[in-house]
């Protein structure tokens, strides 16, 4: 599991970083924005090119 704290990062974290964690095998990707006070959760899961589903906003 990886949680990531972010403020102005945010794009980079869902796109670039999202794909190696996952290509990395890492199964959970947390994403705390700042900005919103926002978390993201994401769960790896491997269908057609896509490596993670997001799962939900809190």
């Amino acid at each position: 599991m990886v949680i990531e704290v972010s403020d102005s990062t945010l794009k980079y974290a869902q796109k670039t970083k999202l794909s190696l964690y996952a290509e990395a095998g890492i199964s959970n990707y947390w994403i705390f924005y700042l900005v919103y006070n926002q978390l993201e959760m994401h769960n790896v899961k491997k269908c057609e090119r896509k490596w993670y589903k997001f799962i939900d906003y809190f």
